[in-house]
C-alpha cells in the first residue's frame, strides 16, 4: 500500500515541490489498493482456498541513494510513465530532490527506509 511505501511518498513530495500544482492521478492504480485483507479476498475469489496472508515489516539500508532512485524509477510502472511525461529537468530535479530527502533519512550515516510486504499464500 503506498502509505507503507515511502520512497513513493519521498517522490509525491519532490513532485508538489519541483512542479508546482502537481496533482496525482485521480484513481490509484490496482498495486496500490492491496492490502493484506483485500489481497486475501481476491485470491479466495480467484478460487484459491485455505488462504493466508502474512504481512512483514523490515528496515532497508540504501548503500546508494542514486542507484536506489534509478532503480525505482525504472522499474516502478507508475512512476516511469509519469517521468516519460515530464522533461529531462524536471525529471532530474525530482530525483535530487527524493535522493536528498532519502539522504536525510539515514542511521548511523546510511539511508534507510522501512518497507512492508503481504505475501498471499493459498492451494489451488
Amino acid at each position: 500500500h503506498p502509505a507503507n511505501l515511502p520512497l513513493m511518498a519521498l517522490g509525491r513530495q519532490a513532485l508538489r515541490k519541483v512542479v508546482p500544482g502537481f496533482r496525482p492521478p485521480s484513481a490509484p492504480p490496482v498495486w496500490a489498493r492491496l492490502s493484506g485483507d483485500s489481497l486475501g479476498s481476491r485470491m479466495e475469489a480467484a478460487g484459491f482456498r485455505e488462504v493466508q496472508v502474512v504481512t512483514s515489516t523490515a528496515t532497508q539500508r540504501i548503500h546508494s541513494p542514486e542507484a536506489y532512485w534509478s532503480g525505482f524509477t525504472r522499474s516502478t510502472p507508475p512512476l516511469a510513465h509519469l517521468f516519460e511525461r515530464l522533461v529531462p529537468e524536471t525529471t532530474a530535479a525530482v530525483g535530487r530532490e527524493s535522493i536528498g530527502a532519502l539522504r536525510a533519512q539515514s542511521r548511523d550515516g546510511v539511508p534507510t527506509l522501512t518497507v512492508e510486504a503481504c505475501i498471499g499464500l493459498g492451494r489451488a
